[in-house]
């Protein structure tokens, strides 16, 4: 059957020997990634009130992406396995941290924030890092296959590692699910460690940090696309992400009035929506107009989650969740694997660098939101950061529209 698979061309990008290793060691990390955030998340909002230090916790899990831009000139100039491996390292010591405090019962909610903003830093760095190196391991005819694939492990994991960690939170303390954790990042490291580029990037000499900033930056104001294509990763992380990223315990509590598995199966409806639309593409290996994709994903993504928070009932929450899944794998898909088409191979990790700044969009929404439903409630509020980013991706297609032609 897997033959047959490889064979139709779902899964030719396996065939690529480091692509296989690199998959595994980013699907291991987001698994173990995903575990831990429904276990922390939980233990914020059951030891707080505040609905504006559930929106923090979410927000430092992206303090790195603020320095994205440079963390991208690292990566040009850097061996990227290397910091790969550095990377992923880093979250193996910081779920290990975790895991000491927990069985020593010394866990407090500073301890959770420290540790999480710093981890923020080390994602980032990670997320520029793998993605640059999948534009070095693949050749760009393959790349869409390549980043649905990337999807369906990131989908897979969102699915079984939530559910997994609600099970477990369920029937046992934090102290045996930490410890699945950090054997699960002992894992990506482990992949990590097997990934091996026949040219390896050498570094790069460059007149300063700033000049290679200047020079990206350059490149974006020079291209509508690109620059389409990077405020829509913004949009998208302040209208779209909040929900799934910090605010879906609020739901499971308040207004489904469901425990750590009702929540488990909500944050996994997304993701089952998610794997769907990514096992599509990663068969279908792309469209014609990836950028008029892109805009419409991004508008159906934003529509579902209005709809969602409008639903009292948890079968239809369900399903509406899964439909969101979809549009949100189809607008990620388009939009990642078009900024690795568009840009130069020696501008690559300045632009994902940019990109990954773009994600700083999600902290900024998690605490607009978590303001906001202080006010007003967590359904109205994010119900207008939905609306408004719907509103605001139709604004910069109709502005830039160069991105209709993009391929």
């Amino acid at each position: 059957m897997l033959r047959l698979l490889v064979t139709a061309g779902l899964l030719r990008s396996f065939q690529v020997r480091n692509y296989r290793f690199l998959w595994a060691s980013s699907t291991s990390v987001r698994f173990a990634e995903q575990m831990q955030l429904l276990v922390l998340s939980w233990f914020v909002v059951t030891g707080t009130e505040s609905l504006l230090l559930l929106g923090l916790f979410g927000a430092l899990r992206f303090s790195g992406t603020l320095f994205g831009a440079a963390y991208g000139v690292v990566v040009d100039r850097s061996n990227r396995r290397r910091l790969l491996i550095g990377v992923r390292l880093t979250v193996c010591v910081l779920s290990t941290v975790i895991l000491l405090l927990v069985v020593t019962d010394r866990l407090e909610l500073w301890h959770v924030f420290v540790l999480t903003g710093v981890g923020g830093l080390a994602r980032a760095f990670d997320n520029i890092t793998r993605q640059t190196l999948m534009g070095d391991v693949m050749r760009k005819e393959e790349l869409i296959n390549a980043m649905a694939l990337d999807r369906t492990g990131s989908d897979a994991s969102q699915i079984v590692g939530p559910l997994l960690g609600g099970v477990m939170l369920s029937r046992f303390d934090m102290g045996p699910v930490f410890m699945a954790i950090v054997a699960v990042n002992l894992l990506g490291l482990t992949c990590a460690l097997l990934v091996r580029l026949a040219n390896p990037a050498e570094v790069k000499t460059s007149p300063s940090v700033w000049r290679s900033l200047v020079e990206g930056g350059g490149y974006i104001r020079g291209h509508d696309a690109v620059l389409a294509l990077l405020l829509f990763a913004f949009l998208i992380n302040l209208a779209a992400f909040p929900l799934t990223h910090g605010m879906m315990p609020v739901f499971a509590r308040d207004v489904l009035h469901t425990g750590p598995v009702g929540l488990a199966a909500l944050t996994s409806a997304v993701a089952t929506g998610a794997f769907i639309g990514s096992f599509g593409l990663a068969a279908k290996g792309g469209f014609a107009k990836p950028g008029v994709v892109a805009v419409l994903a991004v508008v159906a993504w934003c529509t579902t989650i209005l709809v969602f928070t409008q639903s009292p009932w948890m079968v239809v929450s369900l399903a509406i969740l899964l439909s969101s899944g979809v549009s949100q794998s189809f607008s990620l898909v388009s939009v990642d694997s078009l900024l690795l088409r568009l840009v130069p191979a020696e501008l690559r990790g300045r632009i994902m660098g940019v990109r990954s700044m773009a994600v700083y969009g999600l902290p900024m929404g998690l605490l607009a939101i978590g303001a906001m439903a202080d006010l007003m409630g967590a359904p109205r509020a994010i119900a207008i950061m939905a609306a408004g980013g719907a509103v605001l991706t139709l604004v910069i297609a109709a502005w830039l529209r160069e991105l209709w032609s993009a391929s």
